[in-house]
């Protein structure tokens, strides 16, 4: 019996290697949202539907929002000039 050739695919079943395991956990934090004017924006005009901000990888501004209000916020970032 001959053994069948290996692809690129068996690795998916051996797991990731050590090698890709990152190095530091990466941290987030709260941040400030008036650090970013987007942000700050957000906060005040749709309160509340803004339920959570954080800051990862150093300088991305993250922002979860209510999901009833997404069309009416992402609508809003796209329409408003100095949201672009």
């Amino acid at each position: 019996m001959s053994e069948r050739p290996t692809s690129g695919l068996d690795a998916v079943e051996e797991g990731p290697l050590a090698s890709d395991a990152p190095s530091s956990p990466v941290e987030a934090s709260s941040g400030d949202p008036s650090d970013h004017p987007s942000v700050a924006a957000l906060i005040k005009r749709f309160g509340d539907a803004v339920t959570r901000h954080r800051v990862s990888a150093g300088d991305q501004h993250v922002v979860w929002i209510e999901s009833t209000s997404s069309l009416e916020i992402l609508g809003w970032l796209k329409d408003d000039p100095e949201q672009r």
